[in-house]
């Protein structure tokens, strides 16, 4: 092989070829209210999919439909206990439960066949401080509970062995840090509960707790950046935990750790769109993780990975609707991804089907516009990925390079090295010239 027919083949592997997503809406804005302007909270439960809704006006209400087009409320009017949004969903003991946000405090509801819905925690656990039930996590034989705290306190972290009685997990509220005012997520991995804060003064933290309430604070200043104010959303991906920010002054960043004592920036500035400013879920199907976002002044966007490394953007912005700012939560339901959405005039549910193998499939298409990271030095070198020599690039990586295991091994190995090359590249007009020279051969 030629010198430049190698180099070509290697630029090229950097290339994503995922197929672009196919999300269609189920359901119709807000399902049947447009006062239901978020679809915020998604899971399978029993043979059902149940949806939460942020509802302000109205209170909230939860659905459920076993088939994606009829749907039934179980629950609404936020309870009757002016409830406005049911923040998330988990199973515990073969209860489904739920949090809450209300004025007069959240609060954790439950239901033991999906249809009638009672208290299983005091409101607020008896504040109204604690605004908000952030999120639910089933951990070491407990139901663990997390706060949103507007006191001045900190957040606060709750468990509970039964479902119904509540003790303070973690006595130090905000983990000794009255700035962390929210935990904004939880996640199991193995004998750990992780948590990630909110901290507009210092930074996101993000800390390991144990079955004891034993805590360590692994990141306590945003990674180094107090622009990420926030921890919103954590995942456990290929044997790594993955940490996506709220950073309101660049852009969204997503950080991975394999040990909890490296951690390796995988985005930054929101995916290159600084208006992306918040990661709203990271949920893994299979051999895929994908990326929810929130955005300002502009629709979402919603990435899939393959490796942790290369991120392709599924389907259009925002669904295709441009009024659609946020990708509330992912659920997988009857072989199918569901995905919903906020919108002022109605948040929306949608669905794509669940992919089936872990290989990289090319796009029907060589629409550049849904490639995160399309081809590194390539698009470097040209400026762009939509220069038809970086869409040939592409094909030839698809159609020759990836056709034999040794291939697909060169392709692997190049999407982990090519990003730092193609930020020399980028750098330097001469670098630039010479590959442009080089790839036209």
């Amino acid at each position: 092989m030629r010198v430049s027919s190698a180099l070509a083949a290697l630029v090229a592997a950097s290339s994503l070829a995922f197929a672009d997503g196919d999300w269609d809406p189920s359901g119709g804005p807000g399902i049947d209210s447009s006062t239901n302007i978020g679809l915020t909270a998604l899971r399978a439960f029993n043979t059902f999919l149940y949806i939460g809704t942020e509802n302000p006006a109205l209170g909230a209400r939860i659905y459920r439909t076993n088939d994606g087009v009829t749907f039934t409320i179980v629950a609404t009017g936020g309870f009757g206990a002016g409830v406005t949004k049911i923040t998330e969903f988990e199973e515990f003991g073969g209860v489904l439960y739920c949090g809450t946000a209300s004025p007069a405090g959240g609060a954790v509801y439950r239901s033991t066949d999906g249809l009638v819905w009672t208290l299983a925690s005091p409101i607020g656990f008896g504040s109204a401080a604690n605004a908000e039930v952030t999120a639910l996590a089933n951990f070491s034989g407990d139901l663990y509970a997390a706060t949103r705290n507007t006191g001045g306190s900190g957040a606060e972290l709750w468990s509970s062995a039964d479902g119904t009685t509540w003790t303070t997990s973690v006595t130090t509220d905000g983990f000794g840090d009255a700035d962390n005012t929210a935990i904004a997520d939880l996640e199991v991995s193995s004998s750990f509960l992780y948590a990630g804060t909110a901290n507009s003064a210092d930074g996101g933290h993000y800390v390991r707790i144990t079955s004891g309430g034993a805590f360590t604070i692994l990141v306590d200043d945003g990674f180094g950046n107090t622009g990420n104010i926030s921890i919103t959303a954590l995942e456990v991906y290929r044997g790594e935990m993955y940490i996506g920010t709220h950073n309101p002054s660049n852009g969204y960043e997503v950080w991975a750790t394999p040990d909890n004592f490296g951690f390796y920036r995988r985005l930054k500035d929101g995916a290159g769109d600084p208006q992306n400013v918040l990661v709203t879920d990271l949920e893994s199907f299979g051999e895929f993780m994908y990326v929810g976002v929130e955005s300002v002044g502009e629709p979402f966007e919603v990435l899939r990975t393959f490796d942790g490394y290369n991120y392709n953007q599924e389907d259009d912005d925002g669904f295709a609707n441009p009024a659609n700012f946020r990708a509330n939560d992912f659920a997988e339901y009857a072989n199918n991804i569901w995905c919903g959405t906020s919108n002022p005039s109605g948040g929306d549910l949608y669905e794509t089907e669940l992919p089936t193998g872990g290989s990289v499939t090319a796009s029907s298409d060589d629409d550049s516009h849904h490639s995160r990271w399309h081809c590194f030095v390539a698009t470097a070198a040209y400026g762009s990925p939509a220069v038809p020599r970086v869409a040939e690039l592409r094909r030839i990586r698809d159609q020759r390079v990836e056709s034999c295991e040794a291939g697909r091994r060169f392709t692997d190995l190049y999407r982990c090295s090519a990003p730092p090359v193609a930020e020399v590249v980028k750098g330097s007009e001469v670098l630039r010239a010479l590959l442009r020279r080089t790839l036209l051969k």
